[in-house]
């Protein structure tokens, strides 16, 4: 299944706080639980490993890709002409 920002918002109570691996054209690899998003529609991401600072990342996406394991989400840039990964 592939949500675009659109319908990201409907699956929100799907996904929430659900094990999540997002990916970037730079290939760097962030895994962590999704807590929600900005009003910039960025996720707000929490890596589970610091409980007393709260760490969040800001991640801006263009695709999220849900299968009945786990949830991947390949962000790709503004200026990218690339497609879809599927993994």
């Amino acid at each position: 299944m592939i949500i675009d920002k659109v319908m990201f918002i409907m699956y929100m109570a799907v996904i929430k706080n659900k094990k999540i691996i997002v990916i970037s054209e730079k290939k760097s690899i962030f895994i962590g639980h999704l807590i929600g998003f900005d009003e910039y529609m960025n996720l707000v991401l929490y890596d589970g490993k610091f409980k007393d600072t709260n760490l969040k990342k800001y991640i801006s996406f263009d695709y999220i890709i849900i299968t009945d394991e786990i949830i991947k989400i390949h962000v790709m840039s503004k200026n990218s002409s690339k497609k879809i990964m599927y993994f």
